[in-house]
């Protein structure tokens, strides 16, 4: 993953660095999971058992352009986000933050 971060700043490009920073509870992955997103949208890595890559990604794409880093929390249990909670496979809470890197 760094390989390809490496070589896409060396080619002048950017990308976004999509970090697991907090689990609690039952997750698919744990702290410290990656996602690279690349300017173009491609991703290497992954932050949970792919229920949260697609808005990881969109978020990543929008830190891109904006240049300012986010940091996001889902919950999973069913209590305060009950579409989260549906058949994803973990009943924890997942914190994660988005950094450019250009």
């Amino acid at each position: 993953m760094f390989d390809r971060l490496d070589t896409l700043v060396r080619a002048g490009r950017c990308a976004t660095l999509v970090t697991v920073t907090d689990v609690r509870g039952s997750a698919y992955r744990r702290a410290g999971a990656k996602l690279l997103v690349a300017d173009d949208g491609s991703t290497i890595g992954n932050v949970s058992g792919g229920c949260l890559e697609a808005d990881a990604r969109e978020v990543a794409l929008d830190v891109l352009h904006s240049g300012a880093a986010q940091r996001r929390t889902y919950c999973s249990t069913g209590e305060h986000e009950p579409i989260w909670g549906l058949g994803l496979g973990c009943e924890g809470e997942v914190k994660r933050k988005e950094e450019s890197h250009d």
